[in-house]
């Protein structure tokens, strides 16, 4: 397994979906794992998750502990290689065959993060 995709969320249902919709469609996602570390969410998240037979850890509301369950997560990916994607965003277009060109032992690769209108 070449990716493990980790993706933080609190109480974002709807961007999960979306997400998911976005990661379908790429290629390379089909030999990767989707962890999501959800920070205590209420909003029926936990039960689409499980529905959707997706990867999660999840931890008691307690406050913002976002690197708490980000380890959590990462303390069980698979992959060669971790992923980070916040639940309210959306990767673009082939973004992980993007990445397949530049990844490698030992490096850090890093994207940005644009804020844009749905």
């Amino acid at each position: 397994m070449k990716y493990s995709i980790i993706t933080s969320s609190f109480n974002q249902l709807p961007n999960l979906v979306k997400l998911k919709g976005h990661l379908d469609w790429e290629e390379e996602f089909q030999d990767s794992q989707w962890i999501v570390a959800d920070d205590g969410s209420t909003d029926g998240t936990l039960e689409w998750l499980d529905q959707q037979d997706i990867q999660f850890v999840t931890q008691k509301d307690e406050g913002y502990q976002l690197t708490k369950i980000l380890n959590k997560a990462a303390a069980i990916a698979k992959g060669d290689y971790l992923v980070w994607i916040m639940g309210d965003s959306y990767p673009k277009e082939d973004f992980l065959k993007e990445l397949d060109k530049i990844v490698a032992p030992n490096r850090l690769v890093n994207g940005i993060r644009i804020n844009v209108n749905d």
